[in-house]
């Protein structure tokens, strides 16, 4: 049985896992409100680069964030965003854009490594740690690293 905070009794964690340009990244499911089918943004004057606009989800209007140029990532296919992963920051809920949601995984805590035994230098800021799930890599997302204070800011005057 699970917990609502994404930590099953023997101490894992549940994610759920994504693509970005074919790389396999994570985010806990306790973050996670729900998932949807993109849907295209409209843009805002004057917002972050990494703000692609916002979205009516049943009457809410929510800022989508572009978790490609968030993380500085070159695209190298010219491939379409599938979901939207709506989380909460703070006390907004924000959609972040990602090309396709994987599955929800189990992972073990002695699973999951330091970002810095894969990423050297500043790169790994964002990442909770790496674990690594039938030969594939799997970064795990900060949620609470992913913005800055001045971003998350901004984020609140949308």
């Amino acid at each position: 049985m699970t917990k609502t905070d994404g930590k099953d009794k023997a101490g894992g964690l549940q994610i759920v896992s994504f693509t970005i340009d074919d790389k396999e990244y994570a985010i806990e499911i306790s973050k996670i409100i729900e998932i949807i089918y993109y849907k295209a943004a409209t843009a805002l004057p004057q917002s972050p680069q990494f703000i692609e606009g916002v979205v009516d989800l049943r009457g809410t209007v929510i800022p989508v964030l572009d978790l490609k140029k968030r993380l500085r990532l070159v695209s190298k296919t010219a491939g379409s965003s599938n979901h939207i992963l709506i989380v909460r920051f703070g006390d907004k809920m924000v959609g972040i854009v990602v090309d396709d949601v994987k599955e929800v995984l189990q992972i073990e805590e002695g699973q999951i490594q330091s970002p810095q035994t894969y990423i050297k230098g500043g790169g790994s800021k964002h990442l909770r740690g790496v674990c690594k799930v039938h030969d594939q890599l799997i970064f795990i997302l900060s949620l609470d690293t992913l913005l800055s204070d001045d971003e998350q800011a901004q984020l609140r005057e949308i």
